[in-house]
């Protein structure tokens, strides 16, 4: 065992252990968060969650077993489930592809912004952003055709076997609000009768209840939403499905903290929080946070916190530097404004020391976030795992899970390890968080796997 010294935003001092298998971890010295602080007044301009997308590749893998499903109007009216626009909810779903894994599923949430406003959820109705009119027969790709969610058997052996289903995203707040009457314009914020519905479909028509095995997963926003539903899908599986034997829940790119911007404002977490209410998201994320904050449910609008409340196994799969968490929760000029982000080599010294400290700060907050009255951290709760690289990408782990490496580990190779082993295990056995940070000179990135 050794000590490396790492710096964070305050003190500049971190303390991480390396320990001899291989896991390279950061622990914060004594700051224990149980929960920031949330200011209420902030105003100031922010890129609009609608253009959120995915880093993604030029070539994507084959999606042509993906069929589309739209839910039964009875289905839909049962549970109130509709999209923004009122139609009911919609999923791509490809069945196993052998005897053998005929009840194992994976089950992706897709992700694709938010609507913050009335008046963009408005907007997003009007296409398949916020409706299910106009959804092809096969599912479109734009987000979960790579790592888990991969219909190649060659480069997804574990889960290419597998039922794979994309919930489709068309309420705008991360399958979780529940507003009992459409708005203006009719308007509907249904999200988590939305997420409900294609589980209750899921299980009376194409049998995942009968599943054995679960990986529960999405990426941005869709991540964002396995944050909050991690536990209530393992509950609704629990019981639809007896012969559940296996449950876990990999967000990727999903934490889009609550912490300061550049001016030392919570811009995006005051956003969060008016959005909460907007699309009346109390029933719509975890059911413990909720039940410790119940005076102020908005603060269980953060995934952080929701993770700090999640019982069930849960793998974190990010970057310490997401390019879209940079953008709408630290408020860095995207590349079109500052035209380095996606190189990072070609950045001003100041920004880079401004993503250093930024790194620093999201190591501290994670690795300390904890519920309330918890004796370790999240990140230590039996069964849990994490990949944190400080590469800048967005998705990348879903997209480069082949390329991205902390100590020469691939996201491919933590995520089949941590997936094979008991929900019991160590979170020690299985978490790989990238010790180096940014140099300040060049060249800038520490991790060769990060690319220039």
């Amino acid at each position: 065992m050794q000590l490396v010294v790492y710096c964070n935003k305050m003190s500049r001092l971190f303390v991480a252990m390396v320990f001899a298998t291989v896991v390279h971890l950061a622990l914060c010295v004594p700051r224990v968060i149980e929960i920031d602080p949330v200011q209420d007044e902030v105003e100031y301009p922010s890129p609009p969650l609608d253009d959120l997308g995915e880093d993604v590749k030029s070539t994507k893998p084959d999606v042509s077993d993906l069929k589309l499903v739209i839910v039964s109007k009875a289905a839909a009216d049962k549970l109130g489930a509709y999209c923004l626009d009122g139609t009911p909810p919609a999923f791509y779903i490809a069945p196993a592809k052998n005897e053998t894994n005929k009840n194992n599923w994976v089950l992706y949430l897709k992700g694709g912004g938010a609507c913050t406003t009335a008046s963009s959820c408005a907007s997003r109705a009007k296409n398949t952003q916020g409706s299910s009119k106009g959804l092809t027969a096969t599912y479109p790709g734009t987000f979960g055709t790579y790592g888990p969610m991969s219909s190649d058997e060659n480069a997804n052996p574990v889960f290419a076997g597998f039922n794979r289903v994309v919930f489709w995203y068309c309420d705008g707040m991360f399958f979780a609000g529940n507003k009992a009457e459409p708005a203006a314009g009719g308007i509907y914020y249904r999200g988590f009768p939305v997420l409900n519905a294609i589980l209750e479909t899921l299980v009376e028509s194409h049998g995942l209840g009968n599943a054995e095995q679960v990986l529960f997963t999405g990426c941005s926003s869709g991540a964002y939403a396995t944050y909050f539903h991690t536990d209530f899908v393992h509950e609704f599986m629990k019981k639809n499905a007896p012969a559940l034997t296996k449950y876990k829940s990999v967000p990727e790119s999903g934490l889009f903290v609550n912490d300061t911007n550049l001016l030392n404002e919570y811009s995006f977490s005051a956003e969060m929080k008016a959005n909460f209410l907007l699309h009346n998201v109390t029933d719509g994320v975890n059911e413990y946070c909720l039940a410790a904050f119940k005076d102020d449910p908005a603060r269980c609008g953060s995934p952080e916190l929701n993770f700090a409340y999640t019982r069930a196994p849960i793998f974190l799969a990010n970057s310490m530097l997401d390019y879209a968490t940079l953008r709408y929760v630290y408020l860095v000029p995207p590349p079109k404004s500052i035209g380095c982000l996606t190189k990072i080599e070609t950045c001003p010294p100041e920004l880079i020391q401004q993503l250093i400290e930024i790194q620093e700060s999201f190591y501290e907050l994670m690795l300390s976030v904890k519920a309330i009255g918890a004796k370790v951290p999240a990140y230590q709760n039996p069964g849990n795992g994490a990949f944190l690289h400080n590469c800048i990408k967005h998705c990348g782990v879903e997209n480069e899970w082949t390329t991205l490496k902390i100590d020469g580990v691939t996201y491919k190779e933590a995520l089949y390890k941590w997936w094979a082993a008991p929900i019991t295990s160590s979170w020690a056995d299985n978490t790989h968080i990238e010790g180096c940070h940014l140099n300040p000179t060049k060249p800038y990135t520490c991790n060769p796997a990060c690319g220039p």
